[in-house]
């Protein structure tokens, strides 16, 4: 097992120890104040008389003997981590799987370092930059896992320990995600404070402010501000529009979120094309949501004809899965015809290749209209090379006309592949009784 691995497996156990604690610790809290609460009554007292009153605990220490201490306990600590690191090197070395002791200490080890302050991080940072016991691979390892660490939770400190980091040898390899992550989360804090970082770096760190990067700013600074947000594009530089568009929408999670940044798309009128591609990015996500999820927002945001067809346009194909058929339903009578015919046949194209069965029985409950015909077609031509006989019955339940014609025509000139591709095969495809 490589060293890099072993990174892996430290942030996913990271990440799942950050989640159990902030869980742990908001149950406890929780728990804590409902206890102290009825205590309080019990006595008589108001609870938020007692909070008004109440003045912070005198320090039993000086701000300097606390910031020694704080400083040795992370020297120790980064002794200790080393030490783990060693271990994890001759796990690797020996070829054998970490054991169950061997895990529950790394558990240990990432929950204490997730207690530590950024000062501390970068102490511990320091010591592992001049260890002697840990070969460049490891050293570089551990210190990448320390700062993508903070990248969520403490963005500043984060930058500022990569860039004090830089001069190590391959670290610059996860810079650009670093990066990106923590600038991110810092916009969605202090938009301006991560643009002024961007301002004076834009030389040092060129390489590291990359489109991705600009973007991500964008999305943080339009989670608090979404009007703010627009009005940094071209500070930003951000000139390929539909990144722009990805990171205005990436911004919007929340119904309220939404809301606020529609209102700001519907408020600026210039920015006509900018919104359809906020919109089309929007689309895409609520696609991958899912339609139970995302119908309560499409139903309450009393969306325009055109603010409509802009999100069917981004319904991804990839990402609808079963819900495909509750989506060209919702867009049957809302969206332009073209629009219709276009999104259903992607749609019923892709649904019926993942999972013919599930398509061709949606498509038997259909009224006769647009999206019914779209969808036999699709479907019909999606199949034609591994059933062409079932293919040609979903063509003849077509309407007399034009459409029907070409599209028997098309099944009859269909070329059968040898082999069966996304489950799809003779005598498994139904037709429409």
């Amino acid at each position: 097992m490589k060293a890099s691995l072993f990174l892996s497996l430290l942030i996913l156990a990271a990440g799942g120890m950050l989640g159990w604690k902030q869980h742990g610790q908001l149950v406890t809290v929780r728990e804590s104040h409902r206890q102290v609460t009825e205590e309080a009554r019990a006595l008589g007292l108001s609870p938020d008389a007692l909070l008004e009153a109440s003045k912070p605990p005198l320090p039993t220490k000086t701000g300097r003997e606390d910031s020694e201490a704080k400083v040795a306990a992370a020297k120790s600590f980064a002794k200790e981590l080393i030490d783990f690191a060693k271990k994890m090197e001759e796990i690797q070395k020996s070829g054998e799987q970490p054991g169950d002791e061997f895990q529950k200490e790394m558990m240990e080890t990432i929950a204490r370092f997730l207690d530590l302050t950024p000062a501390q991080i970068k102490v511990v940072v320091a010591e592992m930059k001049e260890s002697p016991d840990l070969d460049d691979e490891m050293r570089r390892n551990m210190i990448g896992f320390s700062i993508m660490m903070l990248a969520s939770e403490q963005p500043e400190a984060a930058i500022s320990i990569y860039t004090e980091s830089s001069d190590i040898k391959g670290l610059g390899e996860m810079g650009s995600h670093v990066v990106t992550t923590a600038l991110g989360k810092w916009a969605e804090k202090d938009p301006l404070a991560a643009m002024e970082w961007v301002r004076k770096n834009s030389e040092k760190h060129a390489s590291l402010i990359t489109e991705d990067t600009k973007a991500a700013i964008l999305a943080g600074a339009a989670k608090q501000d979404p009007k703010l947000a627009l009005g940094m594009v071209d500070d930003l530089g951000l000139k390929e529009q539909h990144r722009v568009g990805e990171g205005l929408a990436r911004s919007a999670r929340t119904a309220e979120e939404r809301n606020a940044l529609l209102e700001v798309l519907r408020a600026d009128k210039k920015q006509g094309d900018l919104s359809k591609t906020t919109l089309s990015a929007l689309g895409g996500q609520l696609t991958s949501e899912g339609f139970e999820s995302s119908q309560a927002w499409l139903t309450s945001a009393k969306l325009g004809e055109k603010e409509t067809q802009s999100i069917a346009q981004g319904i991804s194909s990839w990402q609808a899965g079963a819900d495909t058929g509750k989506w060209v339903e919702w867009m049957n009578g809302k969206v332009p015809e073209d629009t219709l015919k276009q999104k259903t046949n992607e749609l019923v194209q892709q649904w019926t290749r993942s999972d013919y069965k599930a398509a061709g029985e949606w498509i038997g409950t259909l009224a006769d209209g647009t999206a019914k015909t779209t969808a036999i077609k699709s479907y019909a031509q999606t199949v034609a090379p591994y059933e062409p006989e079932a293919a040609l019955q979903w063509a003849n339940s077509l309407p007399a006309g034009k459409e029907r014609d070409e599209l028997l025509l098309e099944i009859e000139q269909a070329e059968k592949p040898k082999p069966a591709v996304g489950g799809l095969s003779r005598e498994t495809v139904p037709a429409d009784e």
